[in-house]
């Protein structure tokens, strides 16, 4: 049984939507929270010996807590401060760099054309349709 990290279909005002399982989306929620909490003034509160206002990490807390899943909610119900709950998540769900990225390179690296002969027709078709260079 695979845990959903993220709140399935859940788009806040933030614009951030996640769906599927936590090792399918916790790098590029890290990335989109540590940019969303930057932007709002907010960065440094996932850092440590910072000298955040209990105000910012309120509100840092209230975005971070709306996009988690519920059973994560439960689990950290106690955690009032965004660096305790940051460094928690992160601790807990890290090791998907060491996992996730190394397979996406692969994958990456290894990428071929399912449909070759398909590819060839639409590039030669693109290439029919390209401004003569004596134009130029």
């Amino acid at each position: 049984m695979h845990l959903n990290f993220f709140e399935d279909g859940k788009l806040g005002k933030t614009g951030i939507c996640y769906h599927g399982h936590f090792e399918d989306n916790y790098l590029s929620w890290v990335l989109d929270a540590k940019i969303h909490l930057r932007a709002n003034g907010l960065g440094k509160t996932i850092v440590d010996g910072s000298d955040a206002l209990p105000e910012e990490n309120a509100k840092a807390m209230i975005f971070l807590c709306r996009h988690i899943h519920e059973a994560l909610k439960n689990e950290y119900v106690v955690v009032d401060e965004p660096l305790v709950m940051w460094k928690a998540l992160c601790e807990r769900y890290n090791h998907q760099k060491t996992v996730t990225l190394p397979r996406a390179r692969y994958e990456w690296t290894h990428l071929r054309f399912q449909d070759f002969k398909s590819v060839l027709v639409q590039l030669s078709n693109a290439q029919n349709h390209l401004p003569d260079e004596t134009m130029w």
